[in-house]
């Protein structure tokens, strides 16, 4: 008897289990539209939240800052906003101008 159950349970829950594992599902995003120069548009996510960085002043705040902004760059996290005062703003705006942290 327990046998034929099992005979009888197992290929029931294989075929309910493969009948249910190829649906189909549409994600649909609102975006927004920013022009670049050259007539180019990006697009990008209503939702995307907007990263900035606050970069303090001080020669020795200067070199942990470049290790966090080499963290963020591994991390693939990108900053739209950077502010900095002192040595801050010299090593937030070598950044924002396309300088690597090696460099």
């Amino acid at each position: 008897m327990k046998f034929l159950i099992k005979i009888i349970i197992i290929p029931l829950l294989f075929f309910i289990s493969v009948s249910y594992s190829q649906d189909k599902k549409t994600i649909t995003l609102e975006l927004n539209a920013r022009n670049l120069p050259f007539g180019l548009v990006e697009y990008f996510p209503k939702d995307k939240p907007v990263i900035g960085l606050a970069l303090s002043g001080g020669g020795a705040r200067a070199l942990s800052q470049v290790g966090v902004l080499q963290a963020l760059d591994e991390a693939g996290i990108e900053t739209n906003v950077i502010v900095g005062t002192s040595m801050g703003s010299i090593v937030g705006g070598l950044y924002a101008s396309g300088f690597t942290i090696d460099e």
